[in-house]
């Protein structure tokens, strides 16, 4: 659970001061990408955080979708 926490509390200040590109950038994208009953939020969540710790050169290989990779490495 602190993990959890502790990835979500950076990704809303990353969020906040723009480090992610575009405003509401990691909100949005969860809204879009999680199901109406939220049912597969926790995936949508996991894939973001996958994406986050996977080097640009290596998601190809890593297979993150599409709409995770514009979110910056950030390990």
């Amino acid at each position: 659970m602190n993990k959890l926490m502790a990835r979500l509390i950076f990704c809303f200040f990353a969020e906040d001061t723009e480090i992610f590109v575009g405003k509401g950038r990691f909100t949005d994208t969860i809204a879009k990408m999680s199901a109406r009953d939220s049912s597969n939020t926790h995936e949508v969540l996991a894939t973001l955080f996958r994406a986050m710790n996977t080097k640009r050169e290596d998601r190809v290989t890593a297979q993150i979708p599409r709409w995770a990779e514009d979110f910056p490495y950030v390990n």
